[in-house]
């Protein structure tokens, strides 16, 4: 990475595959600098973002992973896979009613994402209702089921 600083190498493909060559050598701190090079190079770019949220949340940089899944909602609003992420960032930081309302807006963007039925539905169980995650166990299986006969 410093040898692409040293010459001046601008470009943010380059930037996105040095990350994937710090991300193969386990080296994520690496990896996440790299996305971030290639942001601030490329612009927003939403595979970009994704691929720096999913690096810093191996990382346990919850407040890092949260402001690219807002980064990306500011641009794309309601999509999907920002608002899966999220959910699932709440729920490891404990947060669950901010996780419940995440699943929930993926499901109105997406009503067939079956990680996000899956996911609530756990999440309900840690919060003691049962009711609504066998709703959402139900809701889940229906839409893979769903899915596999597409």
């Amino acid at each position: 990475m410093d040898l692409a600083r040293k010459n001046g190498i601008n470009s943010a493909e380059i930037w996105e595959v040095q990350s994937s060559i710090s991300l193969s050598h386990n080296k994520l701190d690496k990896a996440a600098e790299a996305m971030t090079e290639a942001l601030k190079l490329g612009g927003f770019n939403q595979s970009f973002v994704e691929r720096r949220i999913r690096i810093n949340e191996q990382m346990h940089k919850n407040a890092e992973a949260l402001a690219d899944c807002e980064s990306i909602l500011k641009h794309v609003p309601n999509a999907p896979r920002a608002l899966l992420e999220q959910g699932h960032i709440y729920s490891v930081m404990g947060r669950l009613k901010e996780a419940v309302a995440a699943y929930t807006k993926c499901l109105t963007a997406d009503s067939q994402c079956v990680k996000a039925y899956a996911e609530r539905a756990v999440i309900y169980r840690r919060m003691g209702k049962p009711e609504l995650a066998i709703r959402d166990e139900n809701a889940s299986r229906d839409a893979a089921a769903k899915m596999e006969n597409k």
